[in-house]
């Protein structure tokens, strides 16, 4: 499966906004978070050149169910 940070796992919003939250010299990105628009979720984090696991931002059983032994949300 391929994680796509540009879906809300809350709301299913397709309008997800990109925040620098740490950089090197106010240059190098060392650390994003990516926000719905619609409702304000954190959808995923990126952090030193990884994706945080997205597990811990689905709220419900039945998406994480889906992305662990479906491979979509």
């Amino acid at each position: 499966m391929i994680f796509n940070p540009e879906i809300c796992h809350k709301c299913g919003h397709h309008e997800v906004k990109r925040e620098i939250t740490s950089t090197i010299d106010g240059h190098l990105v060392c650390e994003e978070s990516y926000n719905c628009v619609k409702c304000g979720a954190v959808v995923a984090y990126w952090a030193y050149g990884s994706w945080d696991d997205p597990l811990p931002y689905m709220e419900t059983k039945w998406q994480r169910f889906k992305y662990l032994f479906l491979g979509k949300y």
